[in-house]
């Protein structure tokens, strides 16, 4: 049996549902981060740089 490092396998799970994009997330979900509180700092885009299959393109 392999080491398994269960916290990062739960954060790695939690961090793809709070920020894919797909039909189970809905539009409430979709590209919500900072949407109440106006643009981040230096235009930071919290979505640039993720994983492509993180968008289901349902």
């Amino acid at each position: 049996f392999a080491d398994a490092d269960v916290d990062l396998e739960c954060s790695s799970v939690f961090e793809q549902r709070l920020f894919e994009k797909s039909a189970q997330s809905g539009s409430a979900g979709n590209y919500q981060w900072g949407l109440d509180a106006g643009s981040h700092q230096d235009g930071w885009d919290p979505y640039a740089g993720l994983p492509s299959h993180w968008n289901h393109e349902d």
